[in-house]
């Protein structure tokens, strides 16, 4: 505070050395040459206030400068990968991914360090509050800190300037920071794939392709059926690649998953993060979904440049979906065994009436089945096509009615308000407790377990007590709950890019983001990706005026997010004097114009005669006279007076 008042006391004594100093002098005709002290004239501050507050703020201009100068500025940037970490890039693409625990970047600022580690977070959806897993670069790796964003330079341009990745080696630099505070990495090597350009599905021997009227997924079972592949030519438009549909099995927590996928050259391999390495291909589905009837559809896999589609198509059948089903009888017999309970759903006459969305109907009935070790099971068969059904069951039937729910699965598109099954009811009249002596054991084939319903390992079953075994003789007693598996987890690898599955729209900054889907039955997940481009910066001009006593400023900002820009000033119009003596007596001063008044900015560059306009006040008699600069162009507003004497 003492350093500032010493500063306006000496600008205070400087205004008043000025205020009393002798008017400039202009001299008549050639005789006032030899006199300069009479004929000179001299400029005339009228308004010390004015003086005072521009020694004001500029002491808080400096005080302010000082300020910005504390605060921390990056200084250097180094990235360090984790071990097991590889580059992984695709030609066209301004952008790569570096999600993996243990990247991590150090910012150095005028303060010290500042350590952000790559690290996989739950988030939270501001929209429906929902968890979600999401990558990020987090300060010290704690994602309840500040989170840092980095960017690219591909080949020596910004990625946001048009910076892309070409196919083979490519030079990159991190980055962080902004304008002229940016800071660079050093340069890595990072080989980018090359862009797909033409795709071809080949599919195996006997497989439609088909889905839901309605649905924008084709059914899983024949999308991904054993020995099914695409195709892919590349951009140098000789390398090629084969992808095989693929079944794996995978232990997790004891239980046996099943995951598809379709796998270069059909071998099972990982990636540095552990992830199955197959590749995800898309379908041109429109937001309508299939239509009944053929459909001629695309595939599509992902390139640099955004989805690249296969040149020829291909038909999928739209078929109609199932509104509703009933089950006859309506009543059926059950019979109550001390661990089981036999409810009797396949005697004859029982059959499935499904109705569809087209109004038609299916009557599927039971089909008995040998199996090569002798047991007898059933498919309920509508001639080829086969119905999959199954009941919820839990705790036992009490003797009497009983009232049954059946479910009807993959008969309808699946959606996210309901489940994609059809249900109806039975009512079970249930005897009393029976007693089988002899075991009629029949071999019951395991089901797989979908991302829609639970696995049933293989198992023997009576066909007298319907009770279940896990050997042949009939000694190991076992239940359905034992013997099931858990259902699938959904595969969310593929990814759609529409407003169904849109988390988040573009930005000037960043690419929209989006949901992956699952891979069969096209459920929304949790796990997102990018696609797309960033919207860019929109900058407008906004300037803000100088005058006679203040600097001014020619800023940008964005019109969409409101970031600003690079900026400048426009320095004050400090600098105004009377330079031009009189020459012949009775001249008006208007008629010299800006060859007597001169108009300099602070840093005594002239002013366009553009941005302001001059009004004398007695410029043709002798005695004092005065001009007032009154600004008007892009640049300048206020208006200042000079006075000056006119000599005789």
């Amino acid at each position: 505070m003492k350093k500032r008042n010493r500063m306006l006391a000496i600008l205070l004594a400087f205004t008043m050395v000025l205020t009393f100093m002798p008017m400039l002098a202009f001299a008549e005709g050639e005789e006032a040459d030899a006199d300069p002290q009479a004929t000179e004239a001299t400029v005339e501050e009228t308004d010390a206030e004015a003086v005072e507050a521009e020694a004001v703020e500029e002491v808080a201009q400096k005080e302010a400068a000082e300020a910005v100068e504390e605060e921390a500025k990056p200084t250097s940037l180094t990235f360090t990968p984790a071990s097991g970490f590889e580059f992984e890039a695709k030609e066209g693409d301004d952008w790569m991914s570096l999600d993996y625990a243990g990247n991590t970047f150090v910012v150095g600022t005028s303060n010290g360090n500042k350590t952000f580690k790559s690290i996989e977070y739950t988030g939270i959806d501001s929209e429906d509050g929902s968890e979600y897993q999401a990558w990020g670069f987090f300060l010290d790796g704690d994602s309840k800190k500040e989170e840092g964003y980095f960017g690219y330079e591909i080949n020596g341009v910004m990625s946001n300037d048009g910076g892309k990745f070409k196919a083979g080696d490519n030079t990159v630099r991190f980055t962080y920071g902004y304008g002229d505070d940016r800071v660079f990495t050093k340069a890595f090597t990072v080989k980018a794939e090359m862009s797909p350009v033409d795709i071809e599905f080949i599919p195996a021997s006997g497989v439609t392709l088909w889905g839901f009227e309605g649905a924008r997924y084709i059914d899983g079972n024949e999308y991904y059926a054993e020995g099914n592949k695409f195709v892919v030519t590349y951009s140098d438009n000789k390398t090629k690649k084969e992808f095989i549909a693929k079944e794996v099995e995978v232990e997790e927590n004891g239980r046996i998953e099943h995951f598809v996928g379709y796998f270069e050259d059909g071998v099972i391999k990982k990636n540095a993060k552990g992830e199955f390495a197959d590749e995800v291909f898309d379908e041109d589905i429109p937001e309508t979904g299939l239509k009944k009837g053929n459909n001629s559809i695309r595939f599509g896999l992902y390139g640099g440049e955004g989805m690249v589609w296969s040149s020829k198509t291909y038909n999928v059948i739209g078929k109609p979906y199932a509104v509703s089903a009933s089950y006859t009888p309506t009543t059926v017999n059950a019979t109550i065994y001390p661990e089981w309970d036999d409810i009797r759903l396949t005697e004859p006459g029982s059959q499935f009436v499904v109705k569809y969305n087209d109004n038609t109907t299916k009557t599927f009935k039971p089909v008995e089945v040998k199996f090569p070790d002798g047991g007898i099971g059933y498919d309920w068969k509508c001639g080829d096509e086969e119905l999959q059904w199954g009941y919820d069951y839990d705790g036992r039937l009490k003797e009497g009615s009983n009232k049954l729910t059946l479910y009807l699965y993959n008969v309808k598109p699946y959606s996210d308000d309901d489940r994609d099954d059809i249900t109806c009811t039975v009512n079970v009249n249930a005897s009393k407790v029976g007693v089988c002596t002899t075991h009629k054991l029949r071999k019951v084939k395991a089901t797989k377990a979908t991302c829609q319903a639970p696995g049933i390992k293989a198992h023997y079953q009576c066909t007298a007590c319907l009770k279940i075994f896990t050997d042949k003789k009939g000694k190991k007693e076992t239940t359905y709950a034992k013997l099931a598996t858990k259902k699938a987890k959904h595969v969310f690898k593929k990814k759609i890019v529409s407003d169904e599955y849109l988390k988040s729209p573009a930005t000037c900054t960043k690419k929209a983001t989006y949901y992956y889907a699952c891979k069969t039955c096209g459920e929304k997940g949790k796990k997102t990706f990018t696609a797309g481009k960033a919207l860019g910066h929109k900058f407008e001009n906004s300037v803000t005026k100088a005058t006679p006593t203040k600097n001014g400023s020619i800023g940008q900002k964005c019109t969409v997010c409101g970031k600003k820009g690079k900026g400048k000033v426009i320095p004050k119009a400090s600098k105004i004097a009377v330079v031009k003596k009189y020459k012949k007596k009775g001249v008006p001063a208007a008629a010299l114009g800006g060859a007597f008044i001169e108009v300099k900015n602070a840093k005594g560059k002239k002013i366009a005669t553009s941005e302001y306009d001059i009004a004398f006040s007695n410029d043709v008699e002798a005695g004092k006279g005065s001009a007032t600069i009154t600004f008007k162009g892009d640049n300048y507003e206020g208006s200042k007076v000079v006075s000056y004497k006119i000599v005789k």
